[in-house]
């Protein structure tokens, strides 16, 4: 058979090709291995620094932990310190009032007794009364007043009463059984009744001026330490 000229050239034109095909081939795996290579190393730089920031955490985390009972510790002082600011205040409940015990008693003076007590304790807060002691003429059952003033008169004293009262110059007497007249009686006048003393002297002065003169004895209870006992014994010692 027969070549054309046309047909030879287009033969050894035709024969290169394979070699360029492997050439490029292998170039493209260089370059795939190449790049694999570099991004192992990039991605091996990147991830041990990170790896590395997360040990730095924890340390910090493990700190704060340490420190954390320490705040837990010092919250206690403070609920433990409330309790004790409280435990002052009952003290402070009960009601007390002062009476001035005077006469024939072992140790006259001023004391201090609770609310609601009577006469004869104030007496035995006293020492009690002397030999010379008339208690007969003092209600010690009746309940005494803050301020008050007890007198315990002796036997002699408890005679004289009424003639010591008459001439302590008040006005107004009409005869043994009014004494003083508590409309025109100053404060020290008054407390030469039995059981009136200078704060309830004063608180009867203080009733008459804002409110007028007493009209009988029953006026009398309506001033503040004067209940139906003291009224009863005043009833034949005073005037209007």
């Amino acid at each position: 058979m027969v070549r054309h000229r046309w047909q030879t050239r287009n033969d050894t034109r035709e024969q290169p090709a394979p070699a360029r095909v492997r050439w490029s081939l292998s170039r493209g795996v260089l370059i795939c291995l190449t790049v694999g290579v570099i991004v192992w190393i990039g991605v091996s730089l990147v991830v041990r620094p990170f790896s590395g920031g997360a040990r730095e955490l924890q340390t910090v985390e493990l700190h704060q932990e340490a420190h954390a009972p320490d705040s837990a510790d010092s919250s206690p002082a403070v609920e433990y310190a409330s309790p004790e600011t409280t435990g002052t205040t009952p003290e402070q409940a009960a009601s007390e009032l002062l009476v001035h015990v005077v006469g024939a008693v072992r140790k006259p003076g001023v004391y201090e007794l609770d609310s609601g007590a009577r006469a004869l304790e104030a007496l035995e807060a006293a020492g009690g009364a002397t030999k010379e002691a008339a208690t007969e003429v003092v209600n010690l059952a009746a309940e005494v007043a803050d301020g008050q003033q007890i007198w315990i008169p002796t036997r002699s004293e408890a005679e004289e009463m009424p003639a010591q009262a008459q001439a302590g110059g008040q006005p107004g007497g009409t005869g043994a059984e009014a004494t003083v007249n508590v409309n025109t009686a100053d404060a020290a006048g008054l407390e030469a009744l039995p059981g009136i003393g200078p704060a309830l002297a004063g608180r009867i002065v203080d009733f008459r001026e804002r409110n007028g003169p007493f009209q009988n004895v029953s006026d009398l209870g309506a001033v503040s330490g004067i209940g139906p006992v003291l009224l009863e014994q005043l009833g034949d010692l005073v005037a209007f």
